[in-house]
């Protein structure tokens, strides 16, 4: 059995690359991990199965400094975007094999229209799958609150867009106080997508605390914002249960996150410059308001005042004429009260001086003169002879005197 040394075989292997693969080629991987040390960037390739997810090949990279530079230079800054971890890349390199090191790919260019290609097409299954799910224009249906004072902030803590919008707030020529809460997150690379959507998640879940929900970052390069046209950023802004309202980069950007959001501001600033305007609307609401209780209460005590005084000369005129009618009232009784007192006292004299007629002419003696009796048993007068009996002593009172008899 023949046999071979590690260092035969490897120099065997290295023999078949050089005579099979002498030229440089394109190969379309992804970037699992990119670092930079002393001038050079050493990345690892993989492919991972469309279905499953696994890794199906891994192979490692380097991009020597002066190629990097000479890239660099014909394609941009945008090649610092690319070569980060989770990238889609189409390069060309050249396949090299070191006994001691083993296989590495040896970079030579990178198609930087393919990644922003494969970008695209991305951002555009990210929007239709959003459409499917009714996401976009859900976060839409959060009415803003009358005045905004509690703000949930997702950033970064260093991040100059940060501070700008803490300083636009605090200095406000209104005076106007607002409480911030800082919510840490990666605003660029790989961890971006999962610590901004745990942030909302976090906020989501303790929303009373809230008003609304900020999202802000600085400006940059397109691809340092690629990060917020990841799916589960778009998804949870849409599902959040307050407003998020989004300062993403420069003016002329626009990110799926943008898109899902309340409201799509062009920077940090321009989020606080929102917040305090949408305040000072309602304060200006609030003061018409006040301007027009005032002047309809004027108007109203205008009109009361009126009508108070309409009464008062009312009151006066019906005062003064009862009073003058009390005034004819007690002259009238002044004069007419002796007169009638007098004549009413002449006519009870004259009625009394009748009743003394009569009752004269009605007295027992008068009516003995003019011949009439009265019939007495036992001192009582009898008026019916049913009163009298066989044998009762009866007297008879004549005008000038008695007689007694008895019945028979």
């Amino acid at each position: 059995m023949q046999k071979y040394t590690l260092l035969e075989l490897n120099e065997f292997i290295k023999k078949v690359i050089a005579l099979n693969l002498p030229d440089e080629l394109w190969i379309n991987c992804e970037i699992s991990q990119a670092g930079r040390s002393r001038g050079q960037m050493y990345l690892e390739f993989i492919q991972k199965d469309e279905v499953s997810n696994q890794i199906l090949a891994q192979s490692k990279a380097i991009l020597w400094s002066r190629d990097y530079h000479r890239i660099r230079k014909e394609k941009g800054e945008v090649i610092d975007q690319i070569l980060q971890n989770g990238q889609s890349v189409l390069v060309k390199v050249k396949a090299k094999y070191s006994e001691r090191y083993g296989l590495s790919l040896v970079i030579k260019d990178i198609d930087t229209a393919f990644t922003l290609g494969k970008m695209a097409l991305k951002r555009q299954k990210t929007i239709d799958e959003l459409l499917k799910l009714g996401l976009i224009g859900r976060n839409k249906v959060h009415e803003l609150p009358l005045v905004i004072q509690r703000i949930a902030v997702i950033s970064s803590e260093t991040a100059a867009g940060y501070q700008d919008f803490i300083n636009q707030l605090k200095q406000n020529e209104w005076q106007y106080k607002f409480q911030t809460e800082l919510v840490n997150a990666a605003m660029q690379g790989e961890k971006t997508a999962d610590e901004v959507s745990d942030g909302l998640k976090y906020i989501s879940a303790n929303a009373e605390r809230y008003d609304i929900v900020v999202i802000i970052r600085g400006g940059g390069a397109k691809l340092d914002l690629a990060a917020f046209d990841h799916f589960n950023i778009a998804k949870n802004i849409a599902q959040a249960n307050l407003p998020v309202l989004t300062g993403i980069g420069h003016e002329i950007d626009d990110t799926i996150a943008d898109m899902v959001a309340h409201t799509k501001l062009k920077t940090p600033t321009a989020v606080a410059d929102f917040i305090i305007q949408h305040n000072i609307r309602l304060e200006g609401e609030l003061e018409q308001i006040y301007l027009q209780i005032v002047e309809k209460a004027h108007l109203q005590c205008q009109s009361k005042g009126q009508s108070l005084q309409n009464i008062e000369h009312q009151l006066i005129f019906l005062t003064q004429n009862m009073l003058k009618d009390a005034d004819r009232l007690l002259d009238y009784i002044d004069k007419s009260l002796p007169k009638n007192i007098k004549q009413n006292l002449k006519n009870k004299r004259i009625m009394l001086e009748g009743l003394e007629r009569n009752i004269a002419l009605l007295s027992p003696e008068n009516a003995l003169k003019r011949g009439f009796t009265i019939t007495l048993k036992n001192g009582v007068p009898m008026t019916s002879q049913a009163d009298l009996e066989v044998g009762d002593v009866i007297q008879t009172v004549l005008k000038d005197g008695q007689v007694s008899s008895i019945v028979e």
